[in-house]
């Protein structure tokens, strides 16, 4: 057996400073296991949502002054077009008029009479509405599409994926046209022997009306949630805002 090796100071030196790495590459790896172990469980994790929200508005308004004469229906068609964040739900008509152009002392005489039609344009359905001397009346509404509904997205990578989503599920559901014809019949008759009232039948050529359109809407507001977040309280907001349209893109207001 030979006698114990002897180890130098230098080589003492070395073999102590590798112990002291070796103790802090440790404790290294404890510290960093036991910041992982929540995100492995789920738990202080950040967790991104998107909710997607609707706004109703039911002041949507627009006036059509027509005129309808003898030979001469309005014929001019109604569009309703709205930013791309938005959804036409339901759209009503109302018609008001009054004869101008009347005789008689005790008994109107040559009352008009007016004819309207009124339909979503490419299909079959329309609604009419027919009157003498004067109106004012509101059509059954139009249906136009289905009230959005509000939904929370998770998992999403950024805002740009909302809206793909969005515009592919509601993409042209912002605008709509309606197909219209409105005829008016003068009360004069041109079959006449009295002067007067062949004169009253060459000035009545036709007449003025009002379509009042009214409209419901709704409008996109989109607000990003943090959830799970340690200096975060669960379910609290951050960056809430709306979002409107830049060449088929939200950007946050």
């Amino acid at each position: 057996m030979g006698e114990p090796m002897n180890l130098k100071k230098s080589d003492k030196i070395i073999a102590i400073i590798g112990v002291i790495i070796l103790i802090v590459a440790g404790i290294g790896i404890v510290l960093y296991s036991a910041e992982e172990g929540p995100d492995k469980k789920g738990m202080g994790t950040k967790e991104t949502t998107f909710e997607v929200k609707w706004v109703q508005y039911s002041d949507g308004i627009m006036t059509i002054n027509g005129y309808a004469g003898k030979k001469q229906p309005h014929t001019d068609p109604i569009t309703i077009n709205l930013e791309e964040r938005c959804v036409l739900t339901t759209v009503e008509v109302q018609i008001v008029w009054n004869d101008d152009y009347t005789k008689g002392l005790i008994f109107n005489k040559g009352e008009d009479k007016l004819e309207a039609t009124i339909g979503l344009a490419g299909e079959e359905y329309i609604q009419t509405h027919k009157s003498t001397k004067k109106a004012n009346a509101t059509l059954d509404p139009f249906i136009i599409n289905d009230v959005p509904q509000d939904e929370t997205i998770k998992d999403a990578e950024d805002i740009y994926e909302i809206e793909d989503k969005i515009f592919t599920e509601y993409l042209g559901k912002n605008t709509v046209t309606f197909d219209v014809k409105v005829t008016v019949t003068p009360g004069e008759k041109l079959l006449t022997l009295r002067p007067i009232k062949f004169l009253n039948y060459l000035r009545d050529k036709g007449n003025n009306f009002d379509l009042i359109v009214k409209y419901e809407y709704y409008k996109l507001d989109i607000e990003e949630v943090e959830k799970n977040n340690p200096s975060t309280p669960t379910g609290a907001r951050v960056g809430a805002g709306v979002y409107t349209t830049t060449n088929f893109a939200f950007s946050k207001l």
